[in-house]
């Protein structure tokens, strides 16, 4: 079940990131900083729940400095400060919201192509 649960995971985040991408090829990453937003929130959070299931399989192994799961662990932990952590993402979508206005996030969500 937890493998499951992992590989759902993974799929969401390539749902999130994808999207993402293809704004910023197409908007430049000034133009897709909503995109990019959401998509960053996402899977930050992904591997935050990816890393708890990974570490309850493996149990204790997985804390070892010279297993490869630790190491995987720090990495993806480090990965979700970069460029703007979670909470730096919801913030400022959420400033950009409220300075546009409350009206703005429905059209900013359905007219985008985004998860």
């Amino acid at each position: 079940q937890q493998l499951a649960v992992v590989v759902s995971e993974v799929a969401a985040r390539g749902v999130a990131v994808a999207p993402a991408g293809r704004a910023a090829d197409s908007r430049g990453l000034e133009g897709a900083a909503f995109e990019i937003g959401c998509a960053k929130i996402i899977a930050g959070e992904g591997a935050q729940t990816t890393a708890a299931i990974a570490h309850q399989v493996f149990a204790a192994i997985g804390i070892t400095e010279d297993h490869e799961l630790h190491h995987t662990t720090r990495r993806l932990w480090s990965w979700r400060d970069e460029a703007g952590s979670e909470r730096f993402w919801a913030g400022e979508i959420g400033r950009n919201t409220l300075a546009r206005g409350g009206a703005a996030l429905w059209p900013d969500i359905t007219a985008r192509d985004i998860p």
